[in-house]
């Protein structure tokens, strides 16, 4: 992709989780990535189809759905069936305690 927020922004639509799973049994899904959105406050799973980027929706609502961590996000990538999933941190904060912990370079 590489994904970024304005990734984010410029997909064209939401897909439903049941949808994605689909695609992604079907091998359709060529990329998928967690994007951070400083906006809504948390991290988002943009899919690429095609030529079609969406970002994956809540079950019962008709927007995106927020990961609050790396790691929920990689769960549900795994009940998804999506057999990778790119990060963007260029995207991420930089957490306090990586930045005490290693200084600068965080």
């Amino acid at each position: 992709m590489p994904a970024t927020s304005a990734t984010v922004a410029a997909a064209t639509g939401l897909i439903s989780p049941t949808g994605l799973r689909e695609l992604a049994a079907a091998h359709a899904v060529r990329e998928a990535a967690l994007v951070h959105d400083a906006d809504a406050g948390g991290w988002v799973m943009v899919v690429r189809t095609g030529l079609t980027e969406r970002v994956l929706r809540m079950r019962d609502a008709a927007r995106p759905r927020l990961f609050a961590t790396t790691q929920s996000a990689v769960a549900m990538a795994h009940r998804l069936g999506l057999p990778r999933l790119v990060v963007d941190v260029a995207s991420a904060p930089v957490l306090p305690e990586l930045r005490r912990r290693y200084g600068a370079r965080a």
